[in-house]
């Protein structure tokens, strides 16, 4: 047989490969060439497979065992991921401004609305994450507008100063909250992240990083979010003597509630926020943010949520 040699060598090869046991390997070993080349193929096509085998656990272990650069955002613990929006931030109704300009029989109304940016990043050889906004400023409330609070927040303030390379934003909000210090976008690094695992609805109001972002009822909005911010100015509350709608009504309390959820929902849904990681051999990853609120009510607030948009 021309090829027995070089179906011995495979034979051997294939043994050394698959590690069959020392009894098999001798037995096939003793089989003379004749036995050999019958048995050829059916032989080969066992050890193949148990080659096979092999390969395909070798790829398994080495895929658990990669240790390359990988990145996930997170919001209190969960993982901003899929179709679904992720809560990132619970607000009070009052936690911003609302005002009216009014000029002749026009009226427009004003909504700004200040959330913590509660947001980490987590995975592997991660070097730094820069966070860049639009149609919304970052604040920096520790060395800004709450500066007097650095002492009753000593770790808030210090975290907030381990975030570096701020770029003032050219498209600043008119807001009493903060006039000046508004952010189009900041970078911390991996080791200097702040814990975004809140204990309580004060843990939150507290973060050091606040996004502030704003509507108003005479921009290009839907036809929704004009309809909600009708229903609010034709069904004002008022006195118990007066006719109309009451506070303490609460039929008027969840309408205005869903009208201020579509309100908001509009306003957050044209805020977009860019996540540029970069790892520690150069390369970097970017993953876009959206923003939504998906809950609005007496017991809980209003509730912002976020995913992931696209990733590069």
């Amino acid at each position: 047989m021309s090829n027995y040699k070089d179906t011995y060598e495979l034979y051997q090869s294939t043994f050394d490969e698959v590690h069959a046991s020392d009894e098999l390997i001798q037995r096939i070993k003793n089989k003379n060439t004749k036995h050999i080349k019958k048995k050829r193929i059916k032989h080969i096509s066992t050890v193949a497979a148990c080659l096979a085998a092999v390969i395909i656990i070798t790829v398994i272990i080495d895929s658990f065992s990669v240790k390359g650069n990988s990145f996930v955002l997170k919001a209190n613990a969960a993982e901003i991921g899929g179709e679904s929006f992720v809560e990132i931030a619970k607000v009070a109704p009052v936690s911003g401004e609302t005002g009216s300009i009014i000029e002749g029989d026009k009226r427009t109304q004003i909504y700004n609305c200040v959330i913590p940016f509660a947001i980490k990043c987590d995975g592997r050889n991660i070097k730094s994450i820069k966070y860049t906004v639009e149609n919304a400023v970052f604040l920096f409330p520790y060395t800004s507008y709450l500066s007097g609070y650095r002492e009753k927040h000593p770790n808030e303030a210090i975290a907030s100063d381990k975030i570096t390379e701020k770029t003032e934003s050219n498209n600043k909000i008119e807001s009493y909250i903060e006039k000046d210090k508004q952010y189009s976008s900041y970078t911390v690094s991996f080791d200097d992240q702040i814990n975004t695992e809140f204990k309580d609805y004060t843990e939150m109001q507290s973060f050091p990083i606040q996004l502030l972002t704003r509507i108003s009822s005479d921009e290009n909005i839907s036809q929704e979010a004009e309809n909600a911010y009708e229903d609010i100015f034709s069904m004002s509350p008022k006195t118990e003597t007066e006719k109309g709608k009451s506070l303490s009504d609460e039929e008027y309390i969840n309408e205005f509630m869903n009208d201020i959820k579509i309100i908001y929902n509009e306003m957050y849904s044209k805020v977009m926020i860019t996540a540029e990681v970069n790892y520690e051999d150069g390369s970097s990853d970017t993953a876009t943010l959206r923003f939504s609120c998906i809950n609005a009510d007496q017991q809980n607030g209003i509730t912002i949520g976020a995913r992931i948009d696209s990733l590069k």
